[in-house]
């Protein structure tokens, strides 16, 4: 009896020892596989076959959540041991019971013994056996369930008592090689993107070494500079194109020291021998001894950009000579014709002073002496603004002066002097400005001809404008407001742009609309800007438009106004 309980004792530890040494060849087995090839593409698939041949299953298959649209659980990856088998859906549909059920809710380990006509067996197809075993591994992280891996027909030579205890074993382990692996996923996958954000990028980008050589660069690096092969055969700063001391210079001598440069205009030889006009922008990343360990550089093509800056300078540059000489040249002819009239006109005042001097003191003679009175005013007002207009050189201009000037001038449109409401508000002891004064008289003119084109299709018909002084700000504002239908809203700054304009062309010229070429407010902004002038604009659709011309005005300038 004594012999037969021993042998009982040393059967069931002998159980056990085997039990045990199978679970620790599992255990390592199921340790190599997950934490093996972690960055391989087929991870998990890999991972269902090593599973399949580890536990002598049928089917070994690895369901995930996925958060992002299409959400739900879905069937990431799995390993039939027959060749007829095949899932019948990769998305686990929300109405299946069993399998599917079990998948979604069970947060912990699930075995069972002779499962039949389920889902857990429909779902791989027909040739999978009528009764199986079934074992569920779940993966949580943090209490959040992210996956399960299901066995079909699994070999465990273990009791069923110890099955449950081992399967919780396994899922810590598989949880931290699946944690590994979204980590390493996350990692690699945001190197892509960054990568792919790099290579793809519309400017051009190059890392350079301390020594000039070029570790990497993107793709419009290569395109539009023609490197070619290996990138660390090239050197940098042999494809700038400049005299010793120029703009790369000093830029490089920073980013050596571990500063940063931005917007740094440097011009480089591309390919085919052709120049690239660039802004260079550039930070540096350095080492743990501090020192530099190489450079980013990130460069925009700017030469079109650059182009086209310069054709619009020349153009201004040539409207304004053509103004010159136009003034230069009216200018002339005004002038002569105003001395010619200031003859006869002082002949008729001699002549009104002797007819008085006799006694003569009638209406008609009082009429003809304010007539000849006015035109003296116009003819002197006249010839002092030609005269302002031709100085070359810097003056005193008074704002409130120069617009009541040129708004007198301006009654000689009949649609400003009969057709539109006039309202001024001009500030007194306002600050006056340092320029020329044809400069200002062009530029606020220009504002003031299109306020009065845009009300030529107006009911109402109002014109506004206002002069103030800000102390606070140091600024001088004039706004000039029209009661025009606006600017639309996709128009935007576009309105400054040279050529730009919401006015017809000649043939609305012909029939009396107002008409264009787009160069007002690009050569206002322009000639205003020298002194520090500066143009911007309100509008309502329907209701009219107010542009606002504001002047910074220095400390002598605030010191003249109190004087």
């Amino acid at each position: 009896m004594e012999s037969e309980n021993l042998r009982k004792i040393i059967d069931a530890l002998t159980r056990e020892n085997e039990e045990n040494l199978y679970q620790m060849s599992i255990v390592r087995l199921v340790a190599e596989s997950v934490v093996s090839g972690l960055q391989d593409t087929g991870y998990f698939t890999r991972l269902c076959s090593d599973f399949l041949q580890i536990f002598e299953a049928s089917v070994c298959a690895l369901f995930q959540f996925r958060r992002r649209e299409p959400s739900g659980w879905w069937l990431e990856a799995w390993a039939g041991g027959s060749s007829g088998l095949y899932p019948v859906s990769d998305l686990l549909p929300e109405h299946e019971e069993g399998l599917l059920e079990w998948v979604r809710q069970r947060d912990n380990p699930l075995y069972l013994e002779n499962v039949e006509d389920d889902p857990a067996i429909r779902f791989w197809g027909p040739n999978v056996p009528d009764k199986v075993r079934f074992a569920l591994i779940p993966v949580n992280f943090d209490d959040l369930k992210m996956g399960a891996i299901v066995l079909i027909d699994p070999i465990m030579h273990m009791s069923s008592k110890n099955i449950i205890r081992f399967i919780h074993i396994l899922s810590s382990l598989i949880k931290s090689g699946f944690n590994n692996r979204v980590l390493y996923k996350g990692l690699h996958d945001a190197k892509e993107a960054f990568y792919d954000l790099f290579e793809n990028a519309s400017d051009m980008a190059v890392v350079v070494f301390p020594d000039g050589v070029i570790r990497d660069c993107n793709q419009a690096f290569r395109k539009k500079l023609g490197v070619k092969g290996d990138s660390s055969d090239n050197i940098f700063t042999d494809l700038i194109k400049e005299e010793p001391g120029g703009n790369f210079s000093r830029c490089w001598t920073k980013l050596i020291k571990g500063e940063e440069v931005q917007n740094v205009d440097v011009l480089l030889k591309g390919k085919n021998g052709k120049y690239i006009e660039t802004e260079l922008s550039g930070n540096v990343n350095f080492q743990t001894n501090g020192s530099v360990g190489f450079i980013r550089l990130y460069l925009r093509d700017v030469t079109e950009k650059r182009r086209n800056e310069r054709l619009s300078r020349e153009l201004e540059m040539k409207v304004k000579l053509m103004r010159q000489r136009e003034l230069a040249q009216v200018g002339l002819y005004v002038t002569g014709i105003a001395h010619n009239l200031q003859n006869p006109i002082h002949i008729i005042q001699g002549h009104l002073t002797l007819l008085k001097k006799k006694g003569v003191d009638s209406p008609e003679v009082g009429i003809i002496e304010e007539h000849t009175n006015n035109i003296t005013g116009i003819v002197g007002n006249l010839l002092d603004k030609i005269s302002r207009e031709r100085n070359t050189k810097p003056t005193d201009v008074d704002l409130n002066w120069l617009l009541q000037s040129e708004l007198k001038f301006l009654e000689a449109n009949m649609f400003y002097k009969h057709d539109v409401k006039k309202e001024f508000h001009f500030a007194d002891n306002l600050p006056k400005l340092k320029g020329l004064y044809g400069d200002f008289s062009q530029a606020i003119m220009n504002i003031v001809y299109n306020a009065l084109d845009a009300m030529k299709g107006s009911m109402h018909r109002q014109l506004t404008i206002r002069t103030e002084f800000d102390s606070g700000q140091g600024e001088v504002r004039l706004s000039i407001s029209d009661s025009g239908p606006g600017v639309a809203q996709d128009v935007g700054d576009r309105i400054f742009e040279p050529f730009f304009t919401t006015k017809g062309g000649s043939e609305d010229a012909k029939n009396g609309l107002s008409s264009g070429s787009g160069l007002g407010l690009s050569s206002a902004r322009s000639l205003l800007e020298p002194y520090q002038g500066s143009i911007s604009y309100e509008s309502i659709p329907g209701e009219g438009t107010t542009f606002y011309i504001t002047f910074k005005v220095t400390a002598k300038g605030r010191k003249a106004r109190k004087s």
